[in-house]
């Protein structure tokens, strides 16, 4: 009888998951870790791997349980932090994103990558300008790192600065022209300086790198409301909610289209709503409501009031231009 196979061990089970991951195989990625915690359920490397490669397919719940696992198993470890950090982000917890990310920071005192995503964490939170001089200072100690162009230019159109944020995505892009982060925020950046061709043409490259983002699906209904179409700006901003629920921006975006594409007041409201229920940090989505209840007559009398508690808010920077359009809603009348 022939000799059987040697079982593989975790680390062969995870240099499966990082070859088939590099070559962008990725169910095959996930196949392999998924094989391996069949025979190692309780090693973190393979859980921290696993819950990586569930994040990717949004299976939120499932991605989140598993690294639970992995850090009730290592609360330090620096993966799962990351990775969990990362979950929370994507998931709208802003606040529990910073958490994660403000721990690793802790743990690892430093440690440039745990400082760029704590940095991410408060621009995601509201307060880019508590994140500015850690980005600074990590891009002028390694200027031409594009993690640090790109978060540093997150930051940048936090504040309202869109000027300083447009050469550093111009530059990442040139250079590496698959990353999807980069030209979504060089549309919002190109929207902030009111040029709204350049930023319709680079939300157009980043849908097409991934059509399965939530934020390339709210910046292609954008550039597809922009030509006239309508049903199809609301398929890809339903779509892009149906992937991720908690995306503040299509939620904003699909109300303003039942507004005036449709002139279902009711339906808007509810959006509107639900955006500031959701994401009560967020005051692009308070604008919204308040303006959307002030033009309408729904209820709400006080407008200079309620415009003041939403420029009171975190992600206030977009109320210039509500929504993301670089014109205010009196355009669209």
């Amino acid at each position: 009888m022939p000799a059987s196979s040697p079982a593989l061990t975790p680390d062969d089970w995870t240099q499966r998951f990082h070859t088939a991951w590099q070559q962008q195989q990725f169910d095959q990625a996930r196949g392999a870790v998924m094989a391996g915690l069949q025979e190692y359920p309780d090693h973190v490397p393979l859980l921290v791997r696993a819950g990586k490669a569930l994040l990717r397919d949004r299976s939120y719940d499932e991605a989140e349980f598993t690294l639970r696992r992995a850090l009730e198993l290592a609360p330090d470890d620096y993966e799962a932090l990351y990775q969990m950090g990362l979950i929370q982000a994507e998931r709208g917890h802003v606040y529990g994103a910073l958490a994660q990310f403000d721990r690793l920071a802790t743990l690892y005192p430093g440690d440039p990558e745990a400082l760029t995503v704590l940095g991410y964490a408060w621009t995601l939170e509201g307060h880019p300008d508590r994140a500015l001089a850690i980005l600074e200072a990590l891009h002028d100690a390694a200027p031409d790192t594009q993690k640090f162009q790109v978060g540093l230019a997150r930051a940048l159109i936090g504040l309202g600065r869109y000027a300083q944020a447009l050469p550093l995505l111009e530059t990442v892009v040139a250079r590496k022209p698959t990353m999807q982060a980069a030209w979504l925020l060089l549309a919002e950046a190109n929207l902030g300086l009111l040029r709204l061709e350049p930023a319709l043409e680079a939300a157009e490259q980043a849908f097409a790198l991934n059509p399965e983002v939530p934020m390339a699906l709210v910046w292609a209904a954008r550039a597809r409301l922009h030509g006239g179409e309508v049903p199809e700006a609301q398929r890809l901003l339903e779509r892009a909610l149906a992937l991720n629920p908690a995306t503040t921006e299509a939620m904003i975006d699909l109300a303003q289209l039942l507004w005036w594409g449709y002139e279902d007041l009711e339906a808007a409201e509810q959006a509107f709503t639900l955006a500031v229920q959701n994401a009560s940090h967020h005051g692009g989505a308070r604008a919204a409501l308040a303006r959307f209840q002030q033009r309408t007559g729904r209820g709400i009398p006080d407008w200079a009031a309620l415009m003041g508690e939403a420029e009171a808010t975190p992600h206030n920077h977009r109320l210039p231009f509500l929504l993301g359009w670089p014109q205010s809603l009196d355009s669209f009348e």
